[in-house]
């Protein structure tokens, strides 16, 4: 065929594939942005102001309504531990016993392809302050100052970034350590205020991950992983006494110290002591409590 007959049909064979990449991206940059702002809402309860340790005085549990998935269809994993909105739940509970989050930062990896995975994996960091005796330990100045050698504290660790991997074993972002300046020009893109907390030793930086899956078009989260290393952070405090420190390097005493919260039991009442005698006979505990 002749150049100047070939050439206009190449033009217009081009023209509707451009225009569907287009739409494409369109598309995908609109599902990206929707489960972000879901993702950044499931913190927002804790940033508006004073809340105290009450998740109800936060309105936790409405916000997870508005951005989960209805009933059971809802699954989630904390720090490898499955389940629904209860582990949620027990996760923010444990950290607002004693500590306010003032600062949340999510972010998320450049929106440079089409693949799913841009839209699933989000990481970023948030700071806690010592607010409240958390299981005895009393809020000081200094009470969450890390070693200077702490991966917190600037020094990331030999694996910068830990691998996730979702059910169907494909490997997902996992977590960084935020380093100093990253703490400081941190920002909360979606609080009320613009006034930036400052970084003292009374305040700890804590890195997290999640991945995502969420309905397409409403943008309601239909499973999420999320992992922190908030406990080892906690414990490796100058200020965290011993017994503590025992209390959160312990799955069972953690997981009381979260049933007996959402029993109602006020947190300054909840002892080490308690805890760490019960943690020996978790199953004669649990029955007796009719808890489990």
């Amino acid at each position: 065929m002749p150049y100047f007959f070939a050439r206009p049909s190449a033009v217009l064979c081009a023209l509707p594939t451009k225009h569907y990449g287009k739409m494409l991206y369109s598309t995908q940059r609109q599902a990206h942005d929707i489960v972000r702002q879901s993702v950044e809402r499931l913190w927002h309860p804790f940033i508006l102001g004073p809340h105290g340790a009450d998740l109800k005085a936060c309105r936790f549990r409405e916000n997870l309504a508005e951005i989960c998935t209805p009933g059971n269809t809802f699954t989630c994993q904390v720090n490898g531990l499955p389940g629904g909105r209860r582990v949620l739940e027990d996760f923010f509970a444990t950290l607002i016993a004693g500590f306010d989050i003032v600062q949340v930062n999510v972010e998320s990896a450049p929106f440079t392809s089409l693949q799913p995975r841009d839209t699933r994996n989000y990481s970023g960091f948030y700071v806690l302050r010592h607010s409240r005796p958390f299981m005895g330990w009393m809020p000081a100045p200094t009470s969450l100052r890390l070693p200077a050698a702490d991966p917190a504290m600037g020094t990331p660790p030999s694996k910068g970034c830990e691998a996730v991997c979702n059910e169907e074993g494909e490997e997902v972002a996992g977590y960084r350590y935020p380093t100093t300046a990253q703490g400081e020009s941190a920002t909360v893109k979606f609080a009320s205020s613009n006034v930036l907390p400052t970084l003292n030793p009374s305040t700890l930086v804590v890195p997290f991950s999640t991945y995502v899956e969420a309905i397409v078009g409403s943008g309601r989260l239909s499973h999420l992983v999320l992992r922190s290393p908030v406990m080892e952070l906690l414990g490796c405090c100058e200020g965290c006494p011993e017994q503590v420190r025992q209390c959160l390097q312990s799955k069972e005493a953690l997981n009381m110290f979260s049933t007996l919260c959402r029993a109602g039991v006020k947190p300054e009442n909840i002892t080490t002591k308690t805890l760490l005698s019960a943690s020996k006979q978790h199953e004669v505990w649990a029955a007796s409590l009719g808890l489990f």
